[in-house]
């Protein structure tokens, strides 16, 4: 086990393993669960002092400075199992983005994440990544420098894999 920014993760640091769910596993979770994913973006939404939330961190560090109870910190820990987002969610800024983990691996300086991005106003994707149109796991990079690709879903949702070297 090996822990990082991102949390604790049961990975292998040279192979990376266990790899990241698919994009057909993580489709179908999504489409099965549409509407208790709504219900956590809306959660984190409503909890404006909350920046991130994982299984075992948040930030701000207390539940005081994030403005929440230990109930609604455990209904997110609840709602992160059942939906696979094995490593939380997180906003940067004014929750414009909303970042739903569902693995990691690697460090805060080199890695892979996996997961949902939601843009809660249909916004557009980050200008730093690229549109995928199809399977993120078939996407062949031109280089070997880091990047964010994204595979739209619909009414602001998206699949994103992102790479850092």
């Amino acid at each position: 086990m090996v822990c990082t920014l991102t949390g604790c993760h049961g990975w292998d640091e040279f192979n990376c393993t266990p790899r990241h769910p698919s994009d057909a596993t993580l489709i179908a979770t999504w489409q099965a669960q549409r509407a208790d994913f709504d219900q956590l973006v809306a959660m984190f939404v409503a909890d404006e002092k909350l920046e991130d939330v994982a299984d075992d961190w948040m930030r701000p560090e207390t539940l005081q400075e994030a403005g929440i109870d230990q109930a609604r910190l455990d209904d997110y820990r609840q709602r992160f199992q059942q939906l696979s987002v094995k490593d939380g969610l997180r906003s940067y800024g004014n929750k414009e983005e909303i970042w739903l983990i569902a693995s990691a691996c690697g460090l805060s300086v080199s890695g892979s994440a996996k997961g949902y991005l939601y843009l809660p106003n249909a916004g557009e994707v980050p200008d730093w990544g690229t549109m995928v149109d199809g399977d993120l796991d078939a996407y062949k990079p031109p280089d070997k420098e880091s990047y964010d690709i994204f595979r739209p879903l619909g009414d602001g949702w998206y699949l994103y894999y992102s790479y850092e070297d």
